[in-house]
């Protein structure tokens, strides 16, 4: 199952968001995330999350979550009860980045720590660039050994909020090559010369963004 989760943070174009909603299985607003959609006169099939940061009514069609605990965030609760009422294989976040830096930190922690099964993908549309539209945030979680949906020409960097291992790429201009956290490390602005470049990982958790 595909879920779309939306987020209060740098609010997508509407070419990607009708995109990312027509793709996907379940459509879900974290509280103030459901703003975004209002603006764009759209709905989501769910709103979660303690319901602070909304400011429309939603419809009687929108099931509604709320969830007051403020030991946890928004998207906390959002993945621990979309992850035991839907089982999710893939989660899509739009609005997780952008904004407040110390918000876009804690959701990319915050994801580092969720199931490894579910494939967790931020994007981001790019208003302020002349050369990239949209900015596609990858999660892997070892252990790992995959290619990755990157077209060729496009873009990479690598990044990490968590300790991780044996981080190695195969089709980059400069490859990673045992790369762990001990290290002095910095992968920014590489390019894929390959379309879907290969990367591995023996332990942790580790980002990769890319600009196209």
């Amino acid at each position: 199952m595909k879920i779309l989760l939306i987020l209060a943070g740098n609010p997508p174009d509407l070419e990607l968001l009708e995109s990312e909603m027509t793709a996907s299985d379940l459509v879900v607003a974290v509280d103030g995330g459901s703003n975004v959609l209002s603006e764009y006169k759209l709905d989501p099939d769910l709103i979660i999350g303690d319901l602070d940061s909304i400011n429309f009514t939603p419809g009687k069609q929108i099931d509604v979550i709320k969830i007051s605990d403020q030991n946890l965030t928004d998207l906390q609760k959002a993945f621990q009860y979309l992850e035991q009422q839907f089982n999710p294989s893939h989660i899509n976040i739009l609005g997780g980045m952008g904004g407040r830096v110390d918000h876009t930190v804690s959701n990319l922690h915050i994801s580092a720590l969720v199931n490894p099964q579910i494939s967790i993908t931020f994007m981001n549309s790019i208003e302020t660039s002349e050369t990239f539209r949209r900015e596609i945030v990858h999660r892997i979680v070892a252990p790992y050994d995959n290619d990755l949906p990157v077209t060729k020409g496009s873009t990479v960097s690598v990044f990490t909020v968590s300790r991780f291992s044996e981080l190695r790429s195969k089709g980059l201009s400069w490859d990673l090559d045992n790369v762990s956290s001990k290290d002095v490390f910095g992968s920014q602005s590489n390019i894929s010369e390959v379309n879907d470049p290969r990367f591995s990982l023996k332990s942790g958790c580790v980002y990769i963004a890319v600009y196209q």
